[in-house]
């Protein structure tokens, strides 16, 4: 990324950043009009009035600054870019996280993640719609349907096969490696009644983990498709964004959970997504690391 393009991040990325509160702010209205309840904080009485914007403020900025080196990586025309970067926003960023809350939180686990689900829906489009906007560029003029033909013609079907069942895989294996070293630190707190946390069973926590690694894999390979660049920057990148958008976006907001459990889990998830995008690269990325075209910059790097 050269000095020019640095500088002019320096105002597109707030700008990127304000499109998910805007989100927000339009899907309040609408669920007031169709006469939807408006999602709440899991424990109400955790956190004043002004607060969850202050937070929610500080945590879009966040996640503009997570995912801008990564969609700053993908070429393409806007479209291809926009469609892409709004189904990884969601699925990481919304829909996973909230699948994970049906599981850990006894709120959710009783309703209403259906109604949270479709809230964050526009946020996250208009996120990725800015996005695509500000931080890509259409550098290639192959079409999507040809950049996909050629990510796929790089191996046969049988090399395929086996690794996407490994990334399928992976996912569930780094999750409970990561999340058995911080049990100590945070099992207490899911024993405690009044944060509103509950520890499911193993079989649950394993098919809910093999599911979340199907919709990570299928959000996360158009962007592997779309991506622009070595592939030691896509493990990076990529590591930035899940880290952003599955730990730090959402716990930032939790002022309902107490903070050295969101240190924990912060850390935790972190390390995981790293792990699991370094994974993901080494199986599934192009074998020389680009998608559409190769810059001299990339080559150097």
């Amino acid at each position: 990324m050269n000095r020019g393009l640095q500088v002019a991040m320096i105002w597109k990325i707030p700008a990127c950043a304000i499109a998910y509160p805007a989100g927000v702010m339009i899907s309040g209205i609408a669920f007031r009009l169709l006469g939807f309840p408006l999602p709440g904080s899991p424990i109400p009485h955790a956190a004043g009035p002004q607060h969850p914007m202050l937070m929610l403020l500080a945590a879009s900025l966040l996640l503009a600054v997570g995912t801008a080196p990564l969609a700053h990586g993908l070429r393409g025309s806007f479209a291809s870019r926009a469609v892409v970067l709004a189904i990884f926003v969601y699925v990481c960023a919304s829909l996973n996280n909230v699948i994970e809350a049906t599981r850990f939180m006894v709120a959710y686990a009783k309703g209403g993640a259906l109604n949270l689900a479709a809230f964050q829906a526009l946020p996250c489009f208009l996120f990725a719609l800015a996005m695509a906007l500000w931080s890509g560029s259409n550098n290639g003029s192959s079409s999507f349907a040809a950049t996909l033909k050629r990510f796929f013609s790089q191996r046969g079907l049988l090399s395929w096969s086996w690794r996407i069942l490994a990334a399928v895989a992976c996912f569930p294996v780094v999750y409970f490696v990561f999340g058995m070293s911080v049990a100590p630190f945070v099992v207490p707190y899911y024993r405690e009644a009044g944060f509103g946390l509950i520890i499911p069973k193993f079989g649950t926590m394993l098919s809910t983990a093999s599911g979340r690694s199907i919709l990570y894999l299928l959000a996360t390979l158009p962007v592997l498709i779309l991506w622009n660049g070595t592939r030691r920057r896509l493990a990076v990148r990529l590591g930035l964004a899940l880290t952003v958008m599955v730990g730090w976006f959402p716990l930032l907001q939790a002022s309902f959970l107490p903070t050295a459990l969101r240190v924990a889990h912060s850390l935790e998830i972190c390390a995981d997504s790293f792990v699991y995008a370094l994974a993901l690269v080494l199986l599934l990325a192009g074998r020389q690391g680009f998608a559409v075209s190769q810059s001299p910059d990339d080559l150097v790097r």
